[in-house]
């Protein structure tokens, strides 16, 4: 059986080496002016390069997304979109002018919905907290896929509004804030991580006193934590960092009894939380001997 590790490294150096090939195809085009189907081959180049890296990503999200489904369904949708771009580029003077138009709409369609899945499962999976991270993220998903769709039902002409040039604006309009959104929320979702830090006290004092021995002269001191201290003896001078154990959203994991993280519902490691042998923050009271145990 394979390890998820081993078929994501696969997965990477299909990704290279389809990079590769690409690059080559589009040198030996321009390169050799004379050679047949120029064009088509540079096309080729570039719309492969181009689903290459949308390969990418959706295979990071399937990895890693929360909406599997919605990643598969993606992933079919630009893999028809791709066969299509494809049938165009190298068959567009064997079709007839209507058959070239629904396939260009066709392929569009297709390429426009896998990337709006993407772009959704890859948001979802950026962990936000604060009620303002939520709205702003659950806003661009939602302006993204209302932008797209009315920019396909010009395209189409089914536009709901009557005015196209009303309807391209409202569409512009709409994934204007969607762009900008998509790069917010890992600002925020960073914010946020930022700020439960800075809420959540530690366990022990950041200046906590540690006593520490000369690596040089053996002379043991006592200095504070996480700050330069120089040794009385040989003048060493040396810090002693403390980090306090925390999830990658910010959370205190000094005495968590679950395996899961109660902010974000990561899964933490046995070694970063309370059931790796630390000492308890509030140690059990001795239990008072029964009348059986005093006999």
């Amino acid at each position: 059986m394979h390890s998820p590790m081993g078929s994501r490294t696969t997965w990477l150096w299909l990704f290279v080496a389809s990079l590769g090939a690409m690059a080559l195809l589009g040198v030996l085009a321009l390169l050799t002016p004379g050679v047949p189907h120029e064009e088509e081959l540079l096309a080729t180049s570039a719309i492969l390069t181009a689903y290459s890296l949308l390969g990418l990503v959706a295979t990071f999200a399937i990895a890693k997304g929360p909406l599997p489904a919605v990643s598969w369904a993606a992933v079919g949708l630009l893999a028809l979109s791709l066969c299509a771009w494809l049938t165009l580029v190298w068959f567009d003077n064997a079709m007839g002018w209507w058959i070239r138009e629904l396939i260009a709409k066709l392929s569009t369609t297709a390429t426009v919905l896998g990337v709006l899945g993407l772009h959704a499962v890859l948001l979802l999976l950026v962990r936000v907290a604060r009620r303002l991270s939520v709205a702003v993220r659950t806003g661009t998903i939602a302006a993204a896929c209302l932008g797209a769709l009315l920019a396909l039902g010009m395209m189409w002409e089914i536009s709901p509004l009557l005015d196209d040039s009303l309807t391209g604006r409202v569409a512009a309009a709409l994934l204007i804030p969607a762009a900008l959104g998509t790069i917010a929320v890992p600002v925020l979702a960073r914010i946020d991580v930022v700020a439960r830090r800075d809420s959540q006290e530690d366990s022990l004092d950041r200046f906590v006193p540690v006593t520490i021995r000369c690596p040089r002269c053996d002379l043991e001191r006592t200095s504070p934590a996480n700050r330069k201290s120089t040794c009385q003896g040989c003048g060493l001078e040396a810090t002693i960092t403390l980090t306090e154990p925390r999830c990658a959203c910010g959370y205190l994991l000094y005495g968590l009894p679950s395996p899961l993280c109660p902010e974000c519902g990561r899964t933490v490691p046995e070694a970063r939380r309370w059931g790796a042998g630390a000492p308890p923050i509030h140690p059990p009271a001795p239990q008072t001997p029964s009348a059986h145990q005093e006999e």
